[in-house]
């Protein structure tokens, strides 16, 4: 959504000595998302009006949690002085928005501070476990010259700090970050939950099945008392360090880059 530039190769005329098809990189500018980026940023700056001490906040519900993620990582990754940093973002229902890749650099700037993710999700809703990470099916690769069937497993992943809740009951509530990755966590994140209450709500119950992942009842789940006093007392600096949450290594780069950024100097 947001590059800058990418490059195709193009039939561009006939070389007369070959007589065959030229192809020719050529460099094309994607302008659309690069101009909504700026015209965002230009909005950011007329409400700030040259004043410090602000700090960046990129939220969003269902798809516009998934353009809240890519938007705060864009941002994270900018040198632009007018974005501060960390820049914080908070989703609700999204579902995954990048690849294994992205995950990966999401989580690199997480460990150095510039970027923050808490995405909050109702347990029984459909849209955060699609893309589904795993699709039924055999894919065939050529392996030393023999046909291999193995299983496909797609790209989209989910990033940072997860908070799954129930909107009635403040016990199901779970934390998890991406980089804590396991069977535990992929059934967690699996639709197979969802879509069992899906079906039940669809045939045995008058209330629509999209309920679930409306606003609404996300924030009556967070409304919950237990739920509120769970909310005030987490920090992002505590979930980045907890091992219970996010991986053994993930916490030790974390706590190592704010030791350096601690020195003398730095």
């Amino acid at each position: 959504m947001f590059h800058d530039e990418i490059k195709v190769k193009v039939r561009k005329g006939r070389d007369a000595k070959q007589d065959g098809v030229k192809e020719v990189e050529e460099t094309i500018k994607v302008k659309a998302g690069e101009e909504t980026y700026n015209m965002i940023l230009k909005d950011i700056e007329s409400c700030i009006g040259g004043e410090d001490g602000y700090s960046i906040f990129v939220t969003g519900h269902s798809l516009g949690g998934a353009l809240a993620t890519l938007m705060a990582y864009k941002m994270a990754g900018s040198e632009r002085g007018l974005i501060t940093k960390p820049v914080t973002c908070i989703t609700f229902a999204s579902p995954r928005a990048g690849s294994s890749g992205f995950r990966t650099a999401f989580e690199e700037l997480e460990k150095v501070g510039l970027l923050r993710h808490l995405r909050l999700n109702i347990d029984r809703d459909l849209v955060p476990a699609i893309p589904s990470t795993f699709i039924p099916g055999r894919i065939l690769k050529n392996v030393h010259g023999k046909q291999k069937g193995r299983f496909s497993w797609p790209l989209c992943k989910h990033v940072g700090v997860n908070i799954r809740f129930s909107e009635k009951k403040s016990k199901n509530w779970r934390v998890v970050h991406s980089s804590n990755r396991g069977a535990m966590t992929a059934m967690q994140n699996g639709p197979f939950m969802p879509i069992f209450v899906y079906t039940v709500v669809a045939w045995f119950s008058t209330r629509n099945p999209v309920y679930y992942h409306t606003l609404d009842v996300h924030m009556k789940g967070l409304e919950l008392e237990e739920n509120k006093e769970k909310l005030k007392n987490l920090t992002f600096d505590d979930l980045y360090r907890d091992e219970t949450i996010v991986s053994k290594t993930f916490a030790n780069d974390y706590e190592g880059n704010k030791k350096k950024l601690q020195e003398p100097g730095v």
